[in-house]
This record gives C-alpha cells, structure tokens and sequence, in this order.
C-alpha cells in the first residue's frame, strides 16, 4: 500500500516543499517539488512591519477622533440655538480668529465675546485639549490623590520623556501656586508675552504642558465670565452648556484589556487562563509542584503525610506575613528530615527551586489582609473574585471600584502597584476545583483522572476540508485573535500552499513539518556565526591534529574530539578555575573532575554560546548552582582581577566579560539572536501543524492527529552531512525544496539511528559510521539522494544565473514565485523623509540638530581641527539657513556649540590617554555638553534645523520629495500615441478600502505591483526585468531582482545591482522611458506560468520563449 507524503521545510520568507509517494521497502517516488516564497514579515530589528501599519492606524484614529469632537462642538453650538454647526466648521475653516491664545488667555476674561469667538476658543481647547495619561503608573497616582493615599513613583530620567512631561507639569503647578486666580492659559500667554519673541507652539514643547483638568476647569472660567459679561440670555441653561461641552472635549474611553487576548485555560476551554500575581496562583503552584516529588533513581513518590508537612508549613510562613519568593530543595529536605542519602528528583540540592512565587514574595506589603481570608470557608472563591479583577483589568479606577468593598483601599493600591509577570496556562475556575484534590494528596493526574479531564485535543471533532484550512476558520473556534504577526503571515502562506497543493495531487497521508531557526537574524548576523563556527572548527581541528593531546586521550581511552571544547577553555582561562583561580590539571579534563559551566544558568535564561561558558571544578560548579559567578564568590575583587586579565590578553571577549561580572540578570550580554521572533519559529511549526491537524482532510486520521509529523531543525544539516550532500547552490531558493526533499524520505527508524549516529559523534561521522547508516537509506526510485540533488541542481542552473527561468526535472519550465501584495511596506511616508522643494533644485529637510552632533562620534582624544573639519563638512554647510544666511542667529548658536567643543577639546590635550580616570572624567564632560540641547535666544530648546541636498532622486508627493521606497505599492502605464507613460502606484495616490490599498481612480491602465515578473522590451529587442522591487516616476526608472535567488543584495547575481569598490551596494536602477513594450507574468504559487498580459510592442525573443512555455 502506498502512501503520498507532503513534506514542508518553513523558513521566514520561504517554504519548500516535496510530494513524495512512499513504496514499499523504504524505496520513493518523487511526485513534485519546488519552493514558494513571500517578503520577510519583519524589518531589520527584527520588529514586526505589522507595527508600522499599526503605529500610522493608531495616528490616524487619533485624528479622526479629534475631527469627531470638533464636529461634535459645533453640533452641541447649534442644538443650543447659537448658530448653524456648518458654519461654525467653515468659520474656523477659514480660520477667521488667528490670535485664539490672545482671545482665551485675555480676552475672554475683559470684556464680552461673541459667540463665533467663543467657539473658536473652544473649537482650539478640542484641538489640543491638555495632558492625560492612560499609562498604568500615571492613572495610579490620579487615583491615591483621589483617595488620599501617599504615592512614591520611580524616579524618572532626566532624558526620558516621561520625565521631561513629569518636568512640564511641574512647571505649570508651581506657576499656578504663584498664580491661583488665573487660567493655566492665562498664566503662559503672560509669561510668553514678557519675552522679544513669545511663542505658543506646543509641538515638541516640554516647557509648559497642561493637565486635563485644567483645560476643564479653563473652560468652566471663560464661560461664566462670558456669563457675567453678558453673552448668553438670563435664562440660558449655562451649567447644562458647561457640562455638555466639556464632555464633550474630555471624552475619552478607560483603558482596558481586550478579553479577546487571554488564552483558554488548558483543563477548562471555556474560562480564560489566570495572571501569575495571584495568591490562588502561587497556592495551586505549590501544590501542583509538591505533589509531583520523588525521591531518587527509583523516583519513590511523595507521600500524603509529606505533602500535609510541606503544606503546613507554607501556611505558617504565610501567616507570619513575610515574603516568600520560593521553595527550595533544600527546604524541602529541611522540613521532611530527610537524611543525605534521599535525593530530591535525584538532585542534589544546591539552590534549586521547586516553585517560585510572584504575590507572595510582595507578602509583607498586605499585613494580615489575606490572613482574615484564608480563614474562611469559601477563601479561594474569594481569592478568586479578587484576582481574576486584578488579572482582567487594567485601568487602576475599574480595579479599585470593583474591589472597595472587598478589601481596604491602601491593600488595592499596593496589588495594583506590584503585579507582575505574565498569564499561566491554568484558570482560576480550574484551581478552585483542583486545590480540595490537593489537599487530599492527589496529584494532578489523579485530579485529571478523578474529574475526567484530558489535555489532548481530540482533532477527530472538527470541520475537515481544505475550505476550513485557514487561520480565521482556527481563531473563530478558539475565540481567540492571534495578534503574532510574523508568525500569522507565515502560517498564512503555509495554508495557501497546502491548500493549492492539495487540489493539484489531490489529499495527502501525511504531512511532515520542520522549521527553520534563522527567523531574526540578518544576513550580517547570519555570516558572522557562519564565520565564528568556522573559526571554532578550525581551533577543533588543530586540537585533535595534536599528538601530544592524542596521546594523552588514548592513554585515558577517551574520544579526543568531543574533549576539544574543554581544552580550548583550558587554555583561555590560563588552566584555572576561573571562579576560584585553582590550577586545573590537564588529566582532569578527561575525567570527572571539571566541568563546563553556563555563567548565566540555563534555568535564568543561559544560553549554550561560548561567550556563556567556562571551564571549573565540579566542586565550584555545584556551590554556584543557579546563582551568578558576582553572587556566589567571596572574594570579588580577586575574581573581578582575574576576569580583567583575562580580558586584557585578549583571551576571553567582551562579552564573556559582561556575564561573568554581572551582578543582576538585566547587567548580562543580551543575545540579540535570542529574540521574540526566534522564539516564535517554534511557533509557526507547532500553528502550522495544529490548524493542519484541526481542518485537513486526512483519509484516515487518529485521534490525536498523528498523521503530522514534526521533524527536528537540525534534521536536514545532518541528513546532508551523512550523504556528502553539499549543495553546490546553497545561495539559491531551491534548497529549501532540496531540505523538504530530505525531510520527505527520512523514515522514523532511519531518522533515530541518525540522530544516535550524531550525538556519539558530536556532528563528525567517520566512513565506518556513515556506512553502517547509508545500508538504511531510503532511496528516490532507485538512486541515492546525492545524485537526485545533482541533477535537481543541474537543471535550477540550466538558464544561467542571469535568467529568472529554470527547469525542474520533469521537464517544464518555470520560476520561482514571490508573493504579490499590493499593500505597501509602510502605509504613510515619514516626515523625516520628506524633502521640501526649494529653487535650484534644492531639497530641504528638518533634523535634529542634537543628534547631528552625537553622530560626529568626538571622544576626549578627537582632535580639534578634526572635529572642526567634520564639523563644517557634516553640519554646517550643510544647514540651509548657513547657505542663505550665514549671519542667521540659529547658525550663531550652532556654530557657538563646536566653539565650546573646541575649547573642550584643547583642554584635554594634555591629558594621560592610560589615565583611566582622568579619560572618563573627560568623557563624561564631553558627552554632557554634546548631549546637552541648544537653546535659542528666547530659552527654548533648538530641535529640528533644516539642512538641504541637491539632485535627489525620488518620487513626488503632497508636500514634497520622498526618496525611501517604503510606500512603493506599483506602477501604472498607459500608451498615449505608441509611447508607454508611467505613474507610480504608492500610498499617496490610493486610499484603502476593507484593509485593501485602491487606486482612488480606477481605470484601465496596465498595472504592476511590487514582486510582479515584468520586463521591460527596447526598440533593439534587447529586454530588462524581472521580480520588481522599485519604481522611481521622476526618473523613469526600474529596479529588479532574481526570483531564483535570495532577496538580500549580496545573494542576488551581480547583473542586477549596482557595485561599488567590488562590492553589492543596492539594487541597479534601469531606465525604461524608451521601452516599447511590457510583458508581466501571472503566475500560480509553484512558480508555473499560467498566463501572461502585454502592453504596446512586445516582440522579442522572450516573448517566443515565453509562448513556448506556455504551449
């Protein structure tokens, strides 16, 4: 009986995929192949480009809110019968009352308006109606003045802009106490006023900044001075009037948590899971960790009378009201007497922990709230009540109204102010009823068992059928949005493959799923680990090349090579413990005697990277335990020396430097590889796989769906290594249909003698090894893979690399297909990027000034004619005020800054450059000043300078020229008397329609978007195209890339970019206004050309070739 297998290998921007139909005695046929491909979901960071879209969404619902409140104004002026709300609107439309800061500061308090000015002092304070923040921390302090309760904020940094608002409002409150009778308005429109140029502008202005309820009670003064003057009838409902508007200026929603984005608990589906600052929380925990102890290799369980110890104690340190942050092995020993000869989960103690506490290490900040409590007899349904509260709701006025009469108002303050962590996987529904089991000595299988729960889904139950296989159809039935964009994209891909695949070949007895782990890392990043490895595999090598090394191995009978790691320590620590500096002997390493250490502990978060691992005593290795090298050694100043010497010969880097002289876990080297996004690899396989398992028709599916098969990462990279499998075109896309060939044929016996081969060998396979596992090898309809990669590869390569076209080994011709979206990477162009059009093709942008001086990079040894040199080069005759008013006051102040780092500068000439302290003294004072802002004649802080570029190629838009290609959706063209006229498509000249990007006229010209194959056909038949990445309308011009290779410019054939000092700069721009014709291919998602449509003269060879194809 045969069985077709679809095998998927998953990458960021790529998935590879093979159909293999297995025959009988691990022998294969292979059915079809190929790659599908799609634009990486995050930006260089590693962040998702999701958050742009969501940044300008959120920008643009904030400006719409603000229209919606001042057309909500002039509607509440009409219905009071003062005028018609349109002409209102058109009044400051026209904007007909220019000084508005002179109306509400002065005016409006000396003598009577009327009512076009009055609304055009309010139609201002709904523009910018005062400072409220919604962040956690901000609306905690409104409610303890609110409640009369003493609050103490963390101190804010003087740089952050946190404090620089905190700073502002200060400001304002301290102006109010000088002033108590006048409107905050008032008190800044005097003040402004005594200076030569007063200024109002609030953008970017830190120095005054008004509160809310300020801008609110501003209001109630203007209109009941207007009152007193006159303005309104006697019988005017004036306190109706006030409240109305002021609600509606002040409308503003409560911050919330979306319920939505709670995961399902995993025993109780239809209840949401429970927040880790819980009181419920930590008891379950406790329970739930004790009563899963056993006791050595026999792993003897705990007993019920051990489990009521442990609990009584517990609830007696919980009733001294102390805190607790966790139970350790050793507690455990402490309170059972155990005697040394038990062994806790067969470990020895050390600090380990059983189970760590998020509530009750902030015990003692409740007294003995909690204590009263846990006297009753329905205590966790009321810590229930308590904490599912606290866990759901964010806005601190929500939390303290649903739980006032409940607990005291200080106890609400402090749970607000110290949650912390993250959600579990279980709900407080499901620890109400588990704790009474636990009670009783169950465990939690026994609770499982004796309530009738199970964990594993039952996948038989759900709608099968390729029309359910989508993410919508898994998030409708979970109730659940899955708010990971990277990973919803690439699952999303993944469907639309499955789902073309499957009407092609029709269903699928198994689907075989392997992830890459290269999701955030950039192709920098990727070469220098590439580097690194090589490097290490080098030092490897010269180790086991050692004779005297060999000699010594033999003479203990060990491998030599799986002992290289810790001789390459050896020899960087200067052969000594490098925590307690102890000579290490050379035989230890052979023996049990030392150890390789993680400096951060891999139960904080250590990685196994060689800037984390060290070489120590077996001894010091178990004192340290899960603790940090500063947190466990006496003498620190001793380690600290040695650590700096070791620096200093260059025989350990900076990095391992940082974790082994950290003191917290926030002072460690963070691996920028060890990313959300990294992380979320296993998470597009395991979604991947579920919705696969929920919704695909399988002919003939188990209960626990085990018809998807998930195979491991490194699965493939030792799979090649075994067969000398070593693709000649690694920097192709047709490897990873190469992987999912491999992936496909790789049964699960075979695979386990692999996996066994590896680790004995640590990755080298000798020819004795690789012969004993090649008698297993499934073969592909009689020939070993190597020769199928082979041939595979002869026919992807048969075009050339210049040609977008390849062949697979069936015959037919075909390219690699990039998925089209026409939504553009960001959906509005920066400010940033924006440059204003001057006369003589002159463009001007504004910069931070600041940060231009930070980016000269001058240190205390910078000399002063080079930074003077710089500083004219990079800034000043770059300013655009410099180059049409040298003597402007802005380039006085500017070039009285470089004057004072000059002088800055001079002073440090004579300083000792091996004089630490005096270099970072110096360091310090050169940073302040450069750091420091510029402040401008009238005391206001210089922000933003123009400075200016000539000749920039770029693509006009409202306001001016954008250069970044960011917002390229496509190109249009139409033919107008035999010649092809262009416009670019971008988010300047669309608007979105249900999250779709629309032209705003549509019309029937040709269209092509970003990723479409097109080229360009010339009068002398010669042709340019291909994936297009970029279209620049000024220009006329064209930039391509190859589909058969990686997008990253360093992968991409030389013919397609432009190379400067040898070396890829970007891609090539090529002219296309004498273009005759245009072809675009309309592919399907293997890459098969299944049409393709044309514009003006396209004769050409390719266009035969292409007709060809098609025939």
């Amino acid at each position: 009986m045969t069985k077709k297998i679809l095998s998927l290998d998953l990458g960021i921007t790529s998935i590879g995929y093979s159909i293999l139909e297995e025959l009988e005695n691990n022998r294969y046929s292979l059915i079809d192949y190929g790659v599908s491909m799609f634009d990486k979901a995050t930006d260089k960071d590693g962040k998702s480009k999701k958050l742009l879209h969501s940044a300008s969404s959120s920008a643009s619902k904030l400006v719409n809110l603000r229209k919606k409140r001042k057309k909500n104004l002039a509607k509440l002026f009409e219905e009071f019968g003062f005028g018609e709300k349109n002409y209102f609107l058109y009044q400051e439309k026209q904007n007909f009352y220019k000084n508005k800061w002179e109306l509400r500061a002065k005016k409006a308090f000396e003598e009577k308006l009327n009512i076009e000015e009055l609304f055009s002092i309010l139609y201002a304070i709904a523009k910018y109606r005062g400072y409220k923040s919604l962040d956690t921390s901000d609306l905690l302090e409104e409610l303890c003045v609110e409640l009369d309760i003493s609050f103490e904020e963390e101190k804010a940094k003087k740089d952050d802009e946190k404090g620089k608002i905190k700073l502002a409002l200060k400001t304002i409150e301290n102006l109010k106490l000088k002033y108590p009778n006048k409107t905050v308005a008032t008190i800044i429109y005097e003040e402004e006023m005594k200076k030569k140029t007063p200024t109002f502008r609030n953008h970017d202005n830190y120095r005054y900044m008004i509160r809310r309820e300020d801008i609110n009670d501003e209001i109630k003064k203007i209109i009941f001075s207007q009152v007193k003057f006159g303005l309104f009838e006697k019988d005017f409902k004036v306190n109706e009037f006030t409240s109305q508007v002021i609600k509606t200026i002040d409308d503003q929603k409560e911050s919330s948590n979306n319920e939505d984005l709670f995961a399902r608990c995993k025993f109780y589906k239809e209840h949401k899971v429970s927040h880790q600052y819980s009181l419920l929380a930590d008891i379950f925990k406790m329970y739930q960790a004790v009563s899963n102890i056993t006791f050595n290799k026999e792993k003897t369980k705990i007993t019920k009378e051990q489990i009521k110890l442990i609990h009584d104690d517990f609830f007696a340190k919980i009733k001294k009201g102390k805190n607790i942050t966790d139970i350790k092995y050793k507690d455990i020993r402490k309170i059972l007497k155990l005697d040394d000869n038990v062994k806790i989960f067969n470990k020895e103690d050390g600090t380990l922990s059983i189970v760590k506490f998020h509530f009750l290490s902030h015990l003692s900040k409740f007294g003995d709230v909690f204590n009263a409590i846990l006297e009753k007899p329905n205590r966790y349904e009321i810590l229930k009540e308590i904490f599912d509260v606290l866990g759901f709701e964010k806005s601190p006025k929500t939390i303290y109204e649903k739980l006032k009469d409940k607990v005291d108002d200080k106890t609400i303050i402090e749970l607000i102010k110290h949650k912390t962590g993250s959600s579990l996987r279980t709900s407080s529904y499901a620890m109400v009823k588990f704790i009474p089991f636990f009670e009783q000595g169950y465990t939690l299988s026994d609770i499982k068992k004796e309530l009738n729960i199970s964990e594993e889904e039952n996948y038989t139950h759900f709608k099968k059928g390729i029309k359910y296989l989508s993410l919508s159809q898994f998030e409708k039935d979970d109730n659940l949005s899955i708010n990971n964009h990277p990973v919803k994209y690439v699952v999303s891909a993944v469907l639309r493959l499955v789902k073309h695949l499957h009407v092609k070949h029709g269903v699928f007895d198994e689907i075989r799923v392997e992830s890459t782990r290269e999701l955030s890392l950039s192709e920098e990043a990727k070469k220098e680990i590439e580097k690194a490895n090589k490097a290490l595999e080098k030092q490897i090598d010269d180790i086991v090349s050692n004779k005297e090394y060999q000699a010594i191995a033999e003479y203990y009978g060990k491998n030599l090579r799986k002992y290289a790691r810790k001789i390459l320590m050896y020899e960087e620590q200067n052969r000594r413990d490098i925590y307690t500096g102890e000579g290490i002997e050379f035989k230890d390493i052979f023996t049990s005697k030392v150890d390789i250490d993680h400096i951060i502990p891999q139960s904080l978060g250590g990685l196994s990277v060689k800037h984390n691992l060290v070489l120590v005593h077996r001894d010091s290795n178990l004192k340290k335990s899960n603790q940090l090298p500063m947190n466990f050694i006496n003498d620190k100043e001793d380690f600290k020396n040695r650590v700096e010497d070791l620096f200093k010969e260059r025989k350990i880097n900076w990095k391992k430097k940082i974790n082994l002289l950290a003191t917290t876990l926030e002072e460690t080297f963070k691996d920028t590889f060890e990313s959300k996004e990294l992380r979320a690899t296993s998470y597009i396989e395991a979604l991947s796989a579920q919705v696969l398992k929920r919704y695909y028709p399988f002919p003939n599916q188990t209960k626990n769906s085990m018809e998807i098969r998930h195979i491991q990462g490194r699965a493939t990279s030792n799979i090649r290594k075994l067969l000398h499998v070593k693709t000649k075109t690694r920097d192709t896309n047709i490897h990873h249909a190469i992987d999912a060939i491999l992936i496909g044929l790789t049964n699960k016996s075979w695979l386990q003698k692999l996996s066994s081969t590896f680790r004995e060998n640590l990755g080298k396979i000798d020819d004795e090894a690789r012969a004993n596992i090649k008698k297993a090898m499934p073969l592909i309809e009689g020939i070993e893979p190597k020769e199928l990669v082979e041939m595979i590869e002869e026919r992807y390569n048969e075009f050339g690399e210049e040609s977008i076209f390849y062949k697979d080994i069936f015959g037919n011709t075909k390219t690699v297909n990039f998925w089209v979206s026409k939504k553009p990477m960001v959906s509005k162009v920066h400010k940033d990027t924006i440059y204003s059009k001057k006369p003589n093709d002159i463009y001007t942008v504004r910069e931070n000034i600041t940060a231009k001086f930070i980016a000269l990079k001058i240190t205390p040894v910078t000399k002063a004619e080079v930074f003077v040199e710089s500083f004219k080069k990079e800034i000043l005759t770059k300013m655009y005020l410099y180059k049409t008013n040298p003597n402007d006051v802005i380039c006085k102040i500017v070039q009285k800054r470089a004057d004072e780092i000059v002088k800055l500068l001079n002073e440090f000439v004579w300083l000792d450059a091996k004089d630490k302290e005096a270099m970072s003294e110096a360091k310090i004072k050169l940073d302040d000043l450069v750091h420091s802002p510029l402040i401008d004649n009238n005391g206001n802080e210089i922000r933003k300078v123009k400075f200016y570029q000539t000749n920039l190629t770029g693509f006009e838009i409202r306001g001016g020229l954008a250069t970044k290609e960011k917002t390229f959706i496509g190109f249009k063209s139409v033919l107008e008397n035999d010649t092809l006229q262009y416009e670019r498509i971008d988010v300047s000249n669309t608007i979105v329609v249900n999250g779709i990007y629309k032209l705003k006229e549509n019309d029937d010209s040709f269209k092509v978007y970003k990723n479409d194959l097109v080229f360009f056909i010339y009068p002398d038949g010669g042709v340019k195209g291909g994936k297009i990445v970029s279209f620049l309308e000024d220009k006329k011009m064209a930039a391509f890339s190859n589909p058969r290779f990686p997008a990253s410019i360093s992968n991409q054939p030389h013919i397609f970019l432009t190379i400067f000092n040898g070396k890829a700069n970007s891609h090539k721009q090529h002219s296309v206004g004498k273009a005759t014709g245009i072809i675009k291919l309309n592919l399907d998602i293997l890459g098969n050309i299944k049409s393709y449509i044309t514009i003006g003269d396209v004769q050409s060879e390719l266009l035969e070739f292409i007709k060809n194809i098609k025939s």
